[in-house]
């Protein structure tokens, strides 16, 4: 049995995959544990919510910035005319949140579009109001043939819980989207909280996307072009070339 005094550390393979990116400053450790081991990262047990939380609220920020620019992207190689716009979902004071509720929305939004042939690109964040309420918001970018002045959510009873407001970006949305989301997040948002969400991507898109995201240590083994997912039973998959690799284990050093 280990000693009270000595260190207790416990390896997580979900939180290794990703570990690399922590953020600095949480007294993280690159260790070699032997020739033949992969390095691993030690953190403190103290500090171990702080960094879960500046993870998440880190890969958050990379995710919603890359898939705006490529939004914007994939539409302007369609040679599609169209306008990006902001739309705030708010809950009236009372009325509990819903993890499924932000999805619902969007889903009735998305089938009023493709009955006007169009595939809805859209992305959103969850954030917490002053009062502690959950609210919404979300970028979607509309065709200018639609001839949209305005769409009420709220009154076309697809966001039946409190209000919503719309208005059409002036400026570039991923520049708006980037300077938006540099507010820091709280740690008190509520348990099992979505906090962004994206759509509307195609195949070779949403490829790119899982790219951007991937750990640095996993896209500095793997190339652009590579098409990689978790693998069962831990580690990355290249669905391409079938290269696996192992992540990077992750240590809790309950102690500190």
């Amino acid at each position: 049995m280990t000693a009270s005094h000595e260190p207790i550390q416990t390896a997580l393979s979900t939180e290794g995959a990703r570990a690399q990116r922590a953020p600095s400053g949480l007294g993280l450790v690159n260790i070699e544990t032997s020739d033949t081991r992969p390095p691993a990262f030690v953190v403190p047990g103290s500090q171990l919510s702080e960094f879960r939380h500046r993870r998440r609220c880190s890969r958050m920020k990379r995710a919603l910035v890359f898939c705006a620019d490529i939004q914007q992207r994939q539409l302007q190689a369609r040679q599609a005319r169209f306008r990006a716009a902001f739309i705030t979902l708010t809950y009236r004071p009372g009325e509990q949140y819903e993890a499924r509720h932000v999805s619902e929305c969007v889903k009735r939004l998305r089938h009023w579009c493709a009955r006007r042939n169009w595939r809805l690109p859209y992305e959103w964040k969850a954030e917490l109001q002053k009062r502690g309420a959950v609210h919404y918001h979300l970028v979607v970018w509309f065709p200018i043939c639609l001839g949209i002045r305005a769409l009420r959510l709220d009154e076309l009873s697809w966001w039946p819980h409190g209000m919503t407001q719309f208005q059409w970006a002036r400026k570039d949305p991923v520049r708006y989207i980037a300077k938006y989301i540099s507010k820091v997040e709280s740690e008190e948002m509520p348990k099992g909280l979505r906090m962004h969400g994206r759509g509307g991507l195609d195949a070779e898109c949403r490829r790119q996307v899982r790219y951007e995201l991937l750990p640095s240590y996993v896209r500095e083994k793997v190339k652009p072009s590579a098409d990689v997912v978790r693998a069962n039973g831990g580690g990355w998959l290249d669905r391409i070339t079938g290269e696996w690799i192992a992540a990077l284990p992750f240590v809790i050093d309950w102690s500190a």
